[in-house]
């Protein structure tokens, strides 16, 4: 990436997109008279799949100046979490507003040549429980970035989603809920056994249940109370990193979507054969850098004994 195209880049990131728009046809985003170029979208269609809802945005982006230019995309996502990809060599950020969903600023792989256009469409999943009936969600936005920063209108759309029986007719309000819904069980005793290298280690079973479509992209469980020296040492299968306590494998979950895994805990060499602690689990979500509440804490939270047995 040159630094003009970082530069744009970042400075789009800085940019917040505020306007929510109406459903839309397949429509052309003209940019100011200065900074010449157009998007063409068509229909956002999601399909019902085995793991909730999945379709593309076909999208044009059009040079229309007399002049090379680095242009970006901006991508006011419908549902919050709903973009996932587009098609495209280069990097997208993006920002959260205030209602959850994302602003996505994505660079569009080098310089354009006057009159060049380019295929980048975009890739939409939303993870909710497929309905019987036709749902639809209004406030997409699409436009271009610029090399100084500036963005162009942004057009409208919406997200359509079929039915299980294909339908996309009489469509229902899609409704994303705010809280989560978790529920988590772990076992009652974690046994810590003396490791090949001196330390002690034991694997705690773990089960978590999501309901519900609320935006996110990874449950957290906390362990509160560790003993000093003790530590979350992973999870099997494998997740992302452990501090406080370890993500819970596989990202985003499906709407009721069950997993069950292991949560590896470790002691050091010096740790008292015989002694026990109890220690508080508790699942964690955080969407837009902010904690999501659940709708019944109780459930997501549970209590267990470590024990050290040598």
């Amino acid at each position: 990436m040159t630094n003009v195209r970082r530069r744009a880049l970042l400075g789009i990131a800085t940019a917040m997109a505020v306007s929510v728009g109406a459903l839309a046809a397949p429509s052309v985003a003209n940019a100011a008279a200065d900074n010449s170029a157009t998007v063409t979208i068509g229909n956002l269609v999601l399909e019902p799949t085995e793991r909730g809802y999945l379709g593309t945005l076909d999208t044009i982006v059009q040079n229309t100046g007399t002049e090379p230019a680095y242009l970006g995309l901006v991508v006011v996502e419908p549902i919050a979490n709903s973009w996932q990809i587009t098609e495209i060599d280069d990097a997208c950020v993006w920002n959260w507003n205030t209602d959850g969903r994302r602003t996505v600023y994505c660079g569009l792989g080098g310089q354009f040549q006057p009159g060049e256009q380019r295929d980048v469409d975009s890739t939409f999943r939303v993870l909710s429980k497929t309905r019987k009936y036709a749902m639809q969600a209004l406030g997409g936005e699409i436009g271009v970035s610029f090399n100084d920063g500036s963005i162009g209108p942004l057009t409208p759309f919406s997200a359509l989603l079929r039915s299980t029986t294909g339908s996309v007719a009489d469509p229902r309000p899609f409704v994303q809920d705010t809280q989560t819904n978790i529920t988590v069980k772990t076992g009652k005793t974690l046994k810590l056994r003396r490791d090949a290298d001196g330390r002690f280690r034991g694997r705690l079973p773990v089960t978590v249940t999501w309901r519900g479509n609320t935006p996110h992209q990874e449950v957290y469980l906390d362990l509160q109370n560790l003993p000093d020296g003790f530590w979350p040492d992973g999870t099997d299968p494998q997740s992302g990193p452990c501090f406080s306590g370890c993500p819970v494998p596989g990202g985003e979950f499906m709407q009721g979507e069950t997993r069950t895994y292991d949560l590896i805990v470790s002691a050091p060499e010096d740790a008292v054969v015989g002694s026990t602690a109890t220690i508080t689990a508790t699942t964690m979500v955080n969407w837009g850098f902010q904690p999501v509440s659940d709708v019944d804490p109780a459930d997501n939270t549970r209590t267990f004994t470590i024990k050290i047995v040598g």
